[in-house]
């Protein structure tokens, strides 16, 4: 008997020290770190709900609406657009995760499901999704309405939408490397920022993969219709798919993201994720102020550009 309580004994020892000496669990948080959280801090509460769209049919999709507990402004991402533009779906699929430290965050990561099904740029009949956006009307498509409908109830302060282009802008007949942005308050100056962040801290080859700032999106998409009938900052983002891994382009996407949620307000964090062989100081932080750029927006006769 004595010999048992002793083996007992011995084991609760055991426990205890090890419990008490054992390494701490790893941090590992894809959604902190994908808002650039700070390793080991606690991620802001957010609560989250998911809402369908054309339910029942093949264009049934998802947006996620992610509400901090914190009050603050409300923007809008949106993926899939294109079924044939892998990134902007693969990373609008991480950014509806991503934990937000005030405000809301409305995301539709897979905008055209039926074309991400064919795995072709239009829907089935040929329908470009982003042409279905007219200024001033009525969206004319079902899916179109369903979609403007949620931007009507959650009214945002800006909106970005992630596109590929096949080219380079400058180089071939493509939008490639752009952030295509309608002209209305402080987009140009935000974009302005966001191109030179990614050329800085993203883009290894900048003679070839830099990204320009140009304007405005064609008439048509979902962006020239936020920012002309809301009045509201809105972009285009493009990451070329020429020579380029996908997982290049989603990163892009990401950082084009996180910069968007941090100068609207979304993410108070500093602390940016920088890949390892893209950085270009010994900071795993990029340095970059969120008030650089110059104020002006785009001249009213700028090109329209097609995403």
């Amino acid at each position: 008997m004595r010999r048992h309580s002793v083996f007992v004994l011995l084991i609760v020892f055991l426990a205890v020290f090890l419990t008490a000496f054992a390494p701490a669990a790893a941090w590992s948080s894809p959604v902190t770190a994908a808002a650039g959280g700070v390793p080991g801090a606690a991620a802001p509460a957010v609560v989250r709900e998911v809402r369908t769209l054309r339910a029942g049919t093949p264009e049934e999709t998802e947006v996620y609406i992610v509400r901090a507990s914190e009050p603050g402004p409300t923007v809008m991402i949106v993926g899939g657009m294109h079924g044939d533009e892998t990134s902007g779906y693969l990373a609008a699929g991480e950014i509806k995760d991503w934990v937000i430290d005030r405000g809301t965050l409305v995301v539709l990561p897979r905008a055209n499901a039926d074309a991400i099904a064919r795995g072709r740029r239009t829907s089935t009949g040929g329908v470009d999704l982003n042409r279905q956006f007219p200024v001033g009307k009525e969206p004319t498509t079902e899916l179109a309405r369903e979609i403007w409908a949620v931007v009507e109830e959650f009214p945002p302060a800006a909106l970005l939408d992630l596109h590929e282009g096949w080219g380079i802008y400058g180089r071939h007949d493509s939008v490639g490397q752009t952030l295509i942005t309608y002209p209305a308050g402080d987009a140009r100056r935000f974009a302005e920022h966001a191109v030179r962040y990614l050329n800085t801290y993203h883009v290894k080859n900048r003679n070839v993969y830099r990204f320009r700032v140009v304007g405005t999106p064609v008439a048509g998409s979902l962006a020239r219709k936020a920012g002309a009938d809301l009045g509201i900052p809105a972009f285009i983002a493009e990451a070329t798919a020429y020579r380029t891994l996908q997982s290049s382009r989603v990163r892009w996407h990401k950082a084009f993201a996180e910069e968007f949620l941090r100068w609207y307000g979304l993410i108070e964090r500093e602390e940016r994720i920088v890949p390892k062989q893209y950085r270009t100081t010994a900071s795993t932080s990029a340095s970059v102020s969120t008030s650089a750029g110059t104020p002006g927006g785009a001249p009213s006769a700028a090109p329209l550009l097609a995403a």
